[in-house]
């Protein structure tokens, strides 16, 4: 009798177990994935801020958005580089 409530006891831990990990991935997976994209757009929005600075520079009319929104860019290219290397150091261990 104790040895079958020692087992029921085991595999209840080990798929216990199991689980958490599997969710942990799971976000982990969420989270790289939001920071690569938020990566992307960082570096989509600073090409657009070069080319307006260029256009700028030569007096070519060209549409103002990124510079307008540059703050905003910076941040979001910051968040993003941040975010994918914490996720690359999670992912070494």
């Amino acid at each position: 009798m104790m040895d079958s409530t020692f087992n029921q006891r085991a595999i209840y831990e080990y798929m216990l177990s199991y689980m958490e990990s599997y969710a942990s991935r799971g976000k982990f997976k969420i989270l790289k994935t939001l920071f690569n994209w938020l990566l992307i757009i960082g570096l989509i929005l600073l090409g657009g801020r070069i080319v307006t600075a260029i256009c700028v520079y030569f007096d070519i009319p060209f549409t103002t958005f990124f510079k307008d929104y540059a703050l905003v860019s910076v941040i979001i290219l910051i968040i993003g580089i941040i975010g994918s290397e914490t996720m690359k150091k999670q992912e070494k261990r």
